[in-house]
């Protein structure tokens, strides 16, 4: 199993390498501002199916996806006027918006519903993934579904089992916090938190 250890020096590799096993239909574990994530493309079906049957969770759960900007928020989403705020005020950070999804969007990525969680994360390497890749990126915890997030690479492989088919692991180190994000969905008279998480939704508007 290749491991990429993050830093200045091996980044652009790091990113390179990530990005050739993505276009594979690959999955790797790399970070975001949260926890480690099982990352895929966000638009093969295959990749999606295989992030599922990696954490052992049930199909109609959808997945939540990364984008590297909010120009890329199109390719999964049709945000409201309304959200343009809370992106704002929230954006790049740890908070997953519930959006309407875009028509024909994988049902392996809403869980068969007619929303899609994305998030633009704080974190300038899987942004800039997605960006290099140019589409978004699954966004679900490495780890298997009814277990505690793991705060490690090493301990995310063997939860999930050293035949799981992780193509890459880059690793950033031990996460300190392994709290993740804030669900929330943008309604017209407000801010509805649907998961507490690393962000706390005072005003809830």
């Amino acid at each position: 199993m290749e491991t990429i250890i993050l830093s200045q020096n091996t980044r652009t590799r790091a990113i390179e390498r990530s990005t050739e096993a993505l276009r594979k239909g690959k999955v790797i574990i790399c970070p975001t501002d949260t926890i480690y994530g099982l990352i895929a493309d966000a638009t093969s079906d295959q990749a999606i199916r295989a992030v599922i049957e990696m954490k052992g969770r049930r199909f109609d759960k959808g997945i939540s996806v990364i984008i590297a900007s909010i120009e890329q928020l199109s390719d999964v989403a049709r945000p409201r006027p309304e959200e343009q705020p809370a992106m704002e005020r929230y954006w790049p950070g740890p908070v997953t918006i519930l959006f309407d999804a875009k028509p024909g969007l994988s049902e392996l990525l809403t869980g068969g519903r007619q929303t899609i969680a994305v998030r633009l994360p704080d974190h300038d390497f899987c942004r800039a993934l997605a960006e290099n890749l140019g589409r978004p990126l699954t966004a679900t915890s490495a780890n298997r579904s009814g277990t505690k997030p793991a705060v490690s690479p090493l301990e995310m492989y063997a939860d999930l089992g050293q035949n799981a088919g992780i193509g890459l692991i880059v690793d950033d180190g031990l996460i300190e916090d392994p709290t993740p994000s804030t669900l929330i969905r943008v309604e017209k008279d407000g801010i509805r938190i649907l998961r507490p998480g690393r962000v706390k939704i005072e005003d809830h508007d």
